[in-house]
């Protein structure tokens, strides 16, 4: 799954987690039932 997050625009050197956070943040507020933790298996939007 590719997320593409505006704020993140001109920062392609983000590193691995930061994009992991990135997603799951974007995950959080779409399904704001979900932890982290619980969001981490790819999910079905």
């Amino acid at each position: 799954m590719n997320l593409i997050i505006a704020e993140d625009t001109g920062n392609q050197r983000a590193s691995t987690d930061e994009q992991i956070r990135s997603c799951h943040r974007v995950m959080r507020q779409l399904r704001p039932h979900l932890t982290e933790e619980q969001a981490l298996p790819q999910p079905r939007l």
